[in-house]
């Protein structure tokens, strides 16, 4: 291994000492260009050829040996220029070069002679096989994502091999939903709240996506499924950019339509000097299938889903600035708004025309900058420096009643219009009417007073009319997904406020020592501030005089009398946990073998009070019980990566790695001081031990022809410390759930892909997987739900809930998976002739479709029962295929402007396959319990009872009988069944146009 400078190491250390460390995780945004130049009559290699990326100043020498690495080359496509005396100077076009790769390069030059003049012009044809990838990596291209039929980051990574779909979420190789790290520019963008995604891309504004499904290097911390590295564009030498609409407007007068409409544009180019610039934007809204008829007794299309608008706008910015002495400075910046309206079927009915408003929306926002130095020490070693700061915030809750929509579709506010949210305020001074004593009470400003909690009607004792006359729901004891309490009145009053902010500072260097030795390490550290105040039941739980209802409030030392919050806007301090990460990794050239060796420690510290003991039999103040401190977290994980080029047309490769992850800030904070005999909720752990996954891989690539290659890799995944709710059984029979390390998971599998590179106007991949994913516990909050009635029972008999002591198919498990990509398309100026004429010239199509089995879920017999290990997901869901089209037609207008009209189409075979089944009964239309006469009370209401309804009553008698109130209740069930999401959206299309220049 190369011998670290001394320099360097000072560097580094005096970076920890000061803190000046960055971010949990960053990507690398840089690819590299390697290569050996020959004779090409005599094949011997040529020492000190000059090669320069055209349009940069970037280049390099050829060494004894004739080769060449160009380190530091940004995502992108590039012109190289080879040049040596007495040899005619060769041109390599289409040079493409990708994040975290080496492009592999290799020229023959010719000696001059008369009848060789000018420059040589060859087309580069960029390996479909890389030599020295020792891990799973697939990278999509700009030009592929721009044909797809796609507008997220989801879409695109759900085609890949060793992904998998599940509940809208994406699981990479049997790792939970939460494992997956996303970066956009080097920039990390999953919420550590959640870790989630925080942030989507503007397509036209990708450079490429880099995903890696395993035995990512060093480099990568706090990460145990994937890696998704998103670069986008730089602005170039001269003037671009783009303009696009996409709209579903066409389609207004038909079932179909979602008032769905895109805005997209890019610009971007030079500055001033050598200054560059891109910028783009993107807007998305749309109503959500507000065509769709679905009718109740009154008359009111109630559409698929209505009440489920969205409305989404990002933009980016990135200035580029070159200062001299092979220094770069980098400024980069984001936003990212979301907001979209609450839709459930159980809250549309009512008499209140406000009944789905007082359900709620959802809005988040992510605002970043970031500032990067990049040092070119010289043409072998650079180094870079990159500070940023990130705030999010995400609010959940009823709107300001300015903002409702009422029976209108879609939503009310502008695009450019923040929603404005009721925020829950701590009223000291709460009267009761003809009470003299002073309250306190968590509400919500204008609410309905003491009624302003939703309340669910569902017996005749409790229930109000509805628009089908009868009162209340259908109580349904068997399917847990079937309608059960359909009638909502009054406010529904959780309301969330997370916010989380955070300062990143990271310190890179990567030095070339020989063509055949790369060398990086790095130092980073990101400082949190995390905010959260979520409150729940605020009158169900905040009973007259208690002043501390059900609230998850982020305050990591509160003093004895309470938490310090009175308004759902003030988060206060927060929690203040941080993060430090460092790596060094080496890859390493021999004849016939590539080697990447890496270690990386990762380091998290909490730095928060906790309550050992929170169901303390002699203290129940929460406030007061005995409190600690919690302890940092570490550990070293080495990565090795091995790759054998038994041919250039043949690698095997290797991978072994020990990967790390932190646990979510929720799984850590949730409810640390809640008051456990007013509610039972999932209390954090901020003692967590991290996650820990030992990976192998095994695969084989080989090159069947010039244009198709052959993938195929088996892995193998042990996750240990797996975090997951579980039962604390105290004495008195006092119990909560806590986050532990008490799952495990099991997941392997084999991977085949073909992929056909462009040629004769095709190319494409088809991939299958076939996997398997076990483990005690497919999320954090699984434990807590099931079983749900054995905690129940846990609670009143004083035993432990049943919980499975061996591993299990996971939720998300698909055992069988294809994926198809097609794509055709015909350059503009080239296709068949006709009459004189092209008419195929510019046109194109992509086909992107899949099968995947069903996932498994446990099956219902009986809501109230005990559920014994062995029932845990025995039965599977259907079998689900999915096929989207993008066709579209491009040709070049004035002054070099390319013109694109184009049309997506979903679903484009309308395959109405159930991907979901009711769990009673098994089957996709039809649950297990439907409403008979014996379910329906024999009782009459005469028109003096507030339960008697005209609606109902057909015969207009003045009486509501039983068999009324019977055909009532079928029509009311017959629209229900209808709503159940349980079959995917028909075929649905959106028409755009784009301009490009």
């Amino acid at each position: 291994m190369v011998r670290k400078p001394k320099s360097v190491m000072n560097l580094m250390l005096i970076a920890l000492m000061l803190g000046l460390t960055a971010g949990e995780v960053q990507a690398g945004v840089y690819g590299r260009i390697r290569g050996a130049v020959t004779d090409k009559k005599t094949n011997q290699p040529l020492v000190g050829v000059t090669v320069l990326v055209e349009g940069t100043s970037l280049g390099s020498t050829t060494d004894l040996n004739g080769q060449y690495v160009i380190i530091k080359v940004p995502p992108g496509v590039y012109t190289m220029r080879f040049s040596y005396v007495g040899y005619s100077a060769t041109e390599v076009r289409d040079v493409a070069v990708v994040q975290d790769n080496t492009t592999q390069i290799d020229v023959a030059l010719e000696e001059k002679t008369l009848n060789l003049k000018g420059v040589v012009v060859e087309v580069a044809r960029n390996p479909l096989v890389r030599q020295d990838v020792s891990a799973s990596q697939v990278t999509v291209s700009s030009g592929d994502i721009q044909n797809r039929p796609i507008e997220s980051i989801r879409s695109v990574l759900s085609t890949l091999p060793g992904i998998t779909s599940y509940n809208g979420q994406l699981y990479v190789r049997g790792s939970r939903a939460t494992d997956i790290r996303y970066f956009m520019d080097g920039v990390p963008v999953t919420n550590p709240i959640n870790n989630s995604l925080m942030t989507d891309f503007n397509k036209d504004a990708v450079q490429d996506v880099v995903v890696q499904t395993g035995g990512f290097s060093a480099e990568y911390g706090n990460a145990l499924g994937g890696i998704v590295n998103l670069t986008t564009r730089d602005g170039g030498p001269n003037l671009s950019g783009s303009l696009r609409y996409e709209t579903d407007r066409p389609l207004a007068s038909s079932e179909f339509y979602n008032n769905s409409n895109i805005w997209d544009a890019t610009f971007g180019g030079p500055l001033f000097g050598q200054a560059r610039f891109f910028l783009a934007g993107y807007l998305n809204t749309q109503d959500m299938s507000a065509g769709r008829r679905v009718i109740t007794p009154t008359g009111v299309n109630l559409g698929r889903r209505p009440h489920d608008g969205s409305q989404n706008y990002r933009a980016n910015a990135k200035l580029t600035f070159p200062i001299g002495g092979g220094i770069e400075l980098h400024l980069l910046g984001s936003i990212n708004r979301d907001q979209s309206q609450n839709y459930s079927p159980y809250w549309q009915f009512g008499s209140d025309s406000h009944q789905l408003d007082r359900l709620g929306a959802r809005f988040d926002k992510t605002t970043s900058v970031a500032v990067s130095v990049d040092h070119s020490v010289n043409e072998k070693t650079f180094y870079t420096l990159t500070v940023g700061y990130l705030d999010y915030q995400y609010i959940q809750g009823q709107l300001d009643r300015s903002q409702w929509s009422g029976d209108q579709v879609g939503i009310q506010t502008s695009w450019w219009q923040d929603f404005k949210f009721r925020t829950p305020f701590l009223n000291t001074d709460y009267h009761i009417p003809g009470n003299p004593n002073t309250y306190s009470k968590w509400q919500l400003i204008d609410s309905r007073g003491i009624s302003d909690v939703f309340a669910a009607r569902s017996g005749d004792s409790v229930s109000v009319n509805n628009p089908y006359g009868v009162p209340g729901g259908i109580l349904n004891t068997v399917d847990a997904n079937y309608f059960q309490n359909f009638v909502y009145a009054g406010d529904n009053d959780y309301y969330e406020h997370d916010r989380n902010r955070q300062l990143s500072i990271r310190l890179d260097l990567t030095t070339q020592p020989s063509t055949n030795n790369e060398f990086k390490m790095g130092f980073q550290a990101v400082q949190y501030w995390v905010g959260r105040f979520a409150i729940g039941g605020m009158g169900t739980f905040n009973g007259v005089g208690i002043s501390y209802p059900v609230i998850d409030f982020y305050q990591k030392s509160p003093s004895d009398s309470g938490l310090s919050v009175t308004n759902g806007n003030d988060l206060g301090p927060g929690y203040t946990p941080i993060t430090i990460g460092a790596y060094v990794q080496d890859q390493l050239h021999f004849k016939g073998m590539y080697i990447n060796l890496g270690l990386r420690y990762d380091y998290y510290n909490t730095q928060t009070q906790y309550r050992p003991n929170p169901i303390d039999p002699k203290q129940g103040n929460p406030f007061l019980q005995t409190r600690a401190n919690s302890k940092p977290q570490s550990q070293l994980s080495p990565r090795v990566g091995i790759s054998f080029p038994i041919t250039e047309r043949t690698v095997l490769r290797f991978n072994y790695g020990m990967f790390f992850e932190r646990p979510s800030m929720t799984s850590m904070f949730s409810y640390l001081w809640n008051n456990f005999n007013q509610a039972d909720v999932d209390q954090g752990n901020p003692n967590i031990a991290a996650q820990r996954t030992t990976a192998y891989e095994l695969g084989l690539s080989q090159l069947l022809t010039s244009d198709l290659a052959l993938n195929v890799t088996a892995f193998n995944k042990n996750m240990f410390n797996l975090e997951g709710y579980r039962m604390v059984l105290g004495p008195n029979l006092r119990w909560f759930f806590q986050d532990q390390n008490k799952e495990y998971g099991n997941s392997y599998g084999v991977e085949v892909s073909l992929t056909k590179r462009y040629g004769n106007w095709i190319s494409g991949t088809l991939g299958y997987t076939l996997s398997f994913a076990n483990g005690t516990s497919s999320d954090v909050s699984e434990m807590s739900r099931y079983p749900i009635t054995a905690a129940t029972f846990a609670k009143s008999l004083g035993y432990q809930p049943l919980y499975p002591q061996d591993t299990r198919p996971m939720d998300f498990d698909r055992r069988n998976i294809v994926n198809l990509v097609f794509n055709f398309a015909i350059p503009i100026g080239e296709g068949p002739e006709i009459f004189g004429t092209k008419p195929l010239s510019g046109f194109g199509f992509n086909l992107t479709g899949n099968y995947q089995s069903g996932t498994p879920y446990t099956p219902l017999t009986s809501f109230f029962v005990t559920l014994t290990s062995d029932q845990f997901n025995s039965a599977d869901y259907p079998s689900t295929a999915n096929f989207d089209l993008s066709i579209y037609k491009e040709f070049k207008a004035w002054g070099g402007v390319r013109v694109r009209f184009y049309a997506d189409i979903y679903n484009v075979f309308n395959l109405n396959m159930p991907f979901t089944v009711f769990r009673g009964s098994g089957n996709a239309s039809t649950p297990m319990y439907l409403v008979t006469p014996g379910s329906i009370s024999p009782a009459s209401y005469p028109a003096t009872s507030p339960l008697y309804s005209k609606v109902a009553d057909t015969n207009h008698d003045g009486v509501l009988s039983a068999q009324e109130r019977f055909a009532a209740y079928e029509t009311l069930q017959q629209d229900m069944l209808a709503l159940m999401p349980n079959y995917p959206l028909p075929r649905r299309a959106l028409f755009g146009i784009q301009l490009s220049f």
